[in-house]
């Protein structure tokens, strides 16, 4: 439920032992399924708005 924010914490451990950079900024999506079609493509905004009414 946390947009993999866990998942990259846990990464940014083994990214700094390797001596590599880790990058903080970033973006959370939460349930971003529900943005998605069928296709894996982002809706239209039109979807969007009759959503909220």
């Amino acid at each position: 439920m946390s947009a993999g924010t866990s998942a990259a914490q846990m990464i940014k451990q083994v990214v700094t032992t390797l001596k590599m950079t880790p990058v903080f900024e970033a973006v959370s999506i939460p349930f971003v399924q529900q943005f998605l079609d069928d296709d894996k493509r982002t809706r239209s905004a039109c979807a969007f708005a009759r959503r909220s009414r």
